[in-house]
């Protein structure tokens, strides 16, 4: 099960890929667990020291206001990783930027920072993987900052619909109202709109 996981994660990140001994020397700083629907796996604040291979289930990335009020900030899905952003944040210890939590029951591979250093130090594909890794969700921070500043809602929700198909049936209308910057009547009246 867990080379599997390995395999789907190979063909997830592109023409780079992890070799049979990498996959074996990662393995041993892995292991497979699973969360239940609303299970808080990453919390703002806190240090980390896994990152999160999802092999099913979805979550989501948010960060709660002082206000108190929760703002969803991503998800990650199937074949995706999730960190709170904790492995980008070495300058502050490895804490998370954000609170991740499952929105779905969800199986995933933990990876421990520990492993993950090892292997970028004894693989080369490692270290192209990782910056692709850090590339990759750069530019899915950038591109969400554009969306948001340039599109309409309406274009946000089919574009969000397109990176996660049948979401709607995954996530609450209120938290992807969220994700798109917009109460849930609001979203509702513009979908029905259309």
């Amino acid at each position: 099960m867990m080379k599997d996981a390995f395999y789907k994660f190979n063909k997830s990140i592109g023409s780079v890929a992890l070799s049979d001994p990498d996959i074996e020397i990662l393995s041993k700083y892995c292991k497979l667990v699973h969360f239940k629907k609303g299970d808080i796996i990453i919390e703002e604040g806190v240090k980390q020291d896994y990152i999160y291979f999802i092999i099913k289930g979805i979550v989501r990335n948010y960060h709660i206001t002082e206000d108190r009020s929760i703002k969803t900030f991503s998800f990650r899905a199937e074949n995706m990783i999730a960190t709170g952003y904790a492995l980008q944040n070495h300058n502050e210890h490895y804490k998370a930027l954000m609170n991740v939590d499952c929105m779905e029951n969800c199986e995933m591979v933990i990876i421990s920072f520990t492993g993950l250093k090892y292997l970028e130090e004894a693989s080369k594909s490692a270290q192209i993987i990782a910056r692709y890794l850090l590339e990759e969700h750069l530019i899915e921070l950038v591109k969400h900052r554009i969306n948001f500043v340039t599109k309409s809602l309406m274009d946000r929700y089919y574009e969000l619909e397109l990176q996660f198909p049948n979401i709607h049936k995954r996530i609450p209308q209120n938290i992807i109202a969220s994700f798109l910057g917009v109460s849930s009547v609001h979203l509702s009246r513009v979908k029905n709109m259309k």
